[in-house]
């Protein structure tokens, strides 16, 4: 196979490779230097199957890139996006450890992240964060070491107290009855992702200070 034409895409850096006067790939110029391809040389088909990898790997790449730019994402999650794009596991996989190494993804980070954002702006306990990292597959050991971080029992129980605060007023609408508040409250405060013991010392504290 015989290198026919080498042109420079108007729309980005890469090189169309004309192979016997047939488009054969797309491919950057540092790919083409790496395996000395030159305008009449002569391409073996190793060569090409390497370019056409590389082809693949590059417009993945740019893909993910493209991905990041609207926000954090876990390797799980860029993984299946590239798939669902038609790019192989391989060469998916090729680009998720890229990026890792370029410290674009990272996996700990955003379970760290995770926790804290929706500890503080939406007042979710540990077990729904938990329960919603595990979902997006996230290991369990990453998971469990931002909820040490980022959850003591004593920030538990605070988060519960100002949760169950906010929600105690439209309850009050509804009954004035002092046990069924507090069956309400628990009810309210296990779904939002506080253990059972959390609920109980937060909810006796809220309905205590209401008798006040």
């Amino acid at each position: 196979m015989k290198i026919t034409g080498l042109r420079k895409n108007s729309s980005n850096d890469r090189i169309s490779v004309e192979v016997d006067g047939n488009f054969a790939v797309s491919v950057s110029r540092e790919a083409l230097m790496e395996e000395g391809v030159n305008r009449g040389a002569e391409l073996t088909k190793e060569q090409l199957k390497r370019l056409q990898n590389r082809s693949s790997v590059e417009h993945a790449s740019a893909e993910a890139v493209r991905l990041l730019k609207y926000g954090r994402r876990t390797e799980a999650d860029l993984l299946d996006r590239l798939q669902e794009k038609g790019y192989d596991r391989l060469t998916s996989d090729t680009v998720v450890q890229k990026l890792k190494q370029l410290g674009l993804i990272d996996d700990r980070e955003y379970c760290h992240s995770f926790f804290l954002s929706h500890r503080d702006m939406n007042g979710w306990g540990p077990d729904k964060i938990r329960h919603a990292l595990r979902k997006k597959g996230l290991p369990e050991q990453l998971i469990e070491e931002a909820a040490g971080e980022c959850y003591d029992r004593d920030t538990a129980v605070e988060q519960a107290v100002r949760a169950g605060y906010k929600k105690l007023r439209s309850l009050q609408r509804k009954t004035d009855n002092k046990q069924e508040l507090r069956i309400r409250l628990n009810r309210f405060l296990y779904s939002r992702g506080f253990d059972a013991a959390c609920c109980q010392t937060a909810v006796s504290e809220i309905l205590l200070n209401q008798e006040d």
